[in-house]
């Protein structure tokens, strides 16, 4: 099963070093996934149909 979708990188801030967004039209979704400084992952949602964003929920320490 192919899934539609893009990879986009998330501009670094003073919290995160980098990062990058996954879009998958077909499940209508984005996850965006970011990295800090200290090594952590952390990772979040977004509903494409109403625009609601889940927290960011820490994967890794």
């Amino acid at each position: 099963m192919f899934v539609s979708s893009y990879l986009q990188s998330i501009t670094p801030t003073a919290n995160y070093i980098a990062g990058l967004a996954i879009r998958f039209y077909n499940i209508e979704t984005e996850r965006q996934f970011a990295f800090d400084y200290a090594g952590n992952i952390y990772t979040r949602m977004k509903n494409l149909p109403n625009g609601e964003w889940t927290n960011w929920e820490r994967k890794t320490t």
